[in-house]
């Protein structure tokens, strides 16, 4: 009897539906960006679910527990970023290194050397940008070929950065404080805040952390992290 009970207790779980996230537009201003994205239960949401073109791995993975990511290293996971905001003109849209900094409406912009292209190097820059975190360091770089690396931090203004190749220099930036939970990207445990890059009504939007901006202008959105190819570019820039 014990068996059958425990049989069937195992075989309601499994019927069950499988969590789906939800994102509810922030109503919080964002001069106190502190939960600017308002993620809720699916019972409390009036929104759909995420789109079918990200929703997927949202349902069934994490990356925060190194679950199905591509990685050759187990510590280090890698992504494309997308943003999401229901209502808004920047969800399901790519993040994209681009100058130094990260957009979205915007498209990478990478280079690939001769030399490295007569290797076998390909530019990368239509497959969009990649990013490598690294859980044990709470650190976030671009997922590239270039010896050295590069970087991503906050800067002072909190505006989410990258290092040119062959340069470490972050100026007075913060290099750590990453972290993903539940499919989501997160600095000092706060999610980002898109700036329209030229005022408000403007399609292209620069990223932002919302833990160190205070912009009025921006609104939130959550950083999905979706798994990727270990390298996105020889190098962006």
């Amino acid at each position: 009897m014990k068996a059958f009970i425990a049989f069937g207790l195992v075989g309601l779980a499994a019927a069950m539906p499988r969590n789906v996230v939800y994102y509810k537009p922030s109503t919080t201003n964002h001069t106190n960006p502190t939960n600017t994205t308002g993620l809720v239960n699916p019972s409390d949401s009036p929104f759909p679910p995420l789109s079918s073109g990200v929703s997927t791995f949202a349902k069934n993975t994490s990356l925060a527990h190194g679950s199905s990511s591509p990685s050759t290293n187990s510590s280090t996971t890698y992504f494309t970023g997308i943003a999401l905001r229901s209502g808004s003109d920047i969800h399901d849209m790519p993040i994209a290194a681009s100058g130094s900094d990260f957009w979205i409406g915007k498209p990478s912009t990478t280079y690939t050397p001769a030399a490295a292209r007569a290797a076998g190097a390909t530019n990368s820059s239509s497959s969009g940008t990649v990013f490598a975190y690294s859980a044990g360091a709470s650190t976030l770089a671009l997922a590239v070929s270039v010896p050295g690396g590069q970087s991503v931090y906050v800067a002072q203004d909190g505006a989410v950065q990258f290092t040119v190749a062959h340069s470490a220099n972050t100026g007075n930036g913060s290099t750590t404080g990453f972290t993903v939970v539940d499919g989501a990207l997160k600095f000092e445990g706060n999610d980002f805040i898109a700036i329209p890059a030229g005022g408000a009504g403007n399609a292209t939007y620069q990223v932002y952390a919302a833990s160190r901006s205070l912009q009025e202008l921006g609104q939130g959105f959550v950083f999905y992290a979706d798994p990727a190819k270990q390298n996105g570019a020889w190098e962006y820039i």
